[in-house]
């Protein structure tokens, strides 16, 4: 009721905001709703969504807008993830990503929530942008049932998938170990090996070897019936496994152990 006005404010990074309200033709005219930057068309760079005050066909005001991002050459990361001990949503996680900016370590903060403004929903992805960054150092995800994930190395320009683990903390898996796993030597060039001790005996034990992203590289069934100790090797370069970090997750009739193996 009366006349709205818009505003738009830019953030240089620094804390410091500033009006900008040339950058986008007509700002000032039509009163809006909402203002949502989210990620469209999967290109990595946020796009613009408007929702306007028009309620009817027949109201003066333009109808909503959206804006695309045409984009430039800088790196940017999208993380999506999936909970299961929280909400399917992981809504409340916090991710955490570390990276060399123009020369700088820089640490960005996001928090998956289902809408933190007025009128509208937000995304779910939990988007950075990177700069000059070669890659991500560290993602560092803490999901709201209390798991703990965190990856190494992460290449960037891709939507990175993290799923919630059963167990992260090394607390947690003590309590419900029914074997213990070593890997060795860690981090691994040309081999690694996979020690399994079993003070219990325990019927076979399952074996899956998961890249960053999530994608199961190996499955295997490991027999360990009749024995307290299992060694299993495996070589870098037979399993085309390239230089990062991988998930090794080593499940029994006694809960499922994860170790992080990196490969230089």
């Amino acid at each position: 009721n009366g006349n709205i006005i818009n505003f738009l404010y830019q953030n240089d990074g620094q804390g410091h905001f500033t009006l900008v309200l040339e950058t986008i033709a007509n700002l000032e005219i039509y009163s809006r709703y909402l203002d949502d930057a989210r990620e469209i068309n999967n290109d990595g760079f946020l796009d613009l969504g408007i929702a306007t005050c028009k309620n009817t066909g027949n109201s003066p005001l333009e109808a909503n807008q959206f804006f695309l991002n045409s984009g430039n050459c800088n790196r940017w990361l999208k993380v999506r993830l999936t909970g299961t001990r929280s909400n399917r949503s992981a809504i409340g996680a916090k991710v955490r990503v570390r990276a060399i900016i123009g020369g700088q370590e820089v640490v960005q903060l996001r928090e998956v929530s289902a809408q933190s403004g007025y009128c509208g929903q937000n995304s779910l992805d939990a988007h950075f942008g990177l700069g000059d960054a070669e890659v991500a150092e560290e993602v560092r995800i803490e999901f709201p049932g209390g798991a703990d994930t965190t990856l190494l190395a992460v290449p960037v320009d891709q939507v990175l998938e993290v799923t919630e683990t059963v167990s992260t903390s090394v607390e947690e898996n003590a309590k419900m170990e029914a074997f213990a796993v070593k890997v060795f030597p860690n981090p691994a060039s040309e081999a690694f090996h996979v020690e399994v001790e079993m003070p219990r005996p325990i019927g076979r034990l399952r074996l899956r070897l998961l890249d960053a992203v999530g994608k199961v590289i190996l499955k295997k069934e490991i027999p360990v019936a009749g024995s307290d100790r299992s060694i299993e090797s495996f070589s870098v370069r037979e399993m085309g496994l390239s230089r990062g970090v991988y998930w090794l997750e080593i499940s029994g009739d006694g809960g499922t152990v994860v170790k992080m193996v990196e490969v230089l």
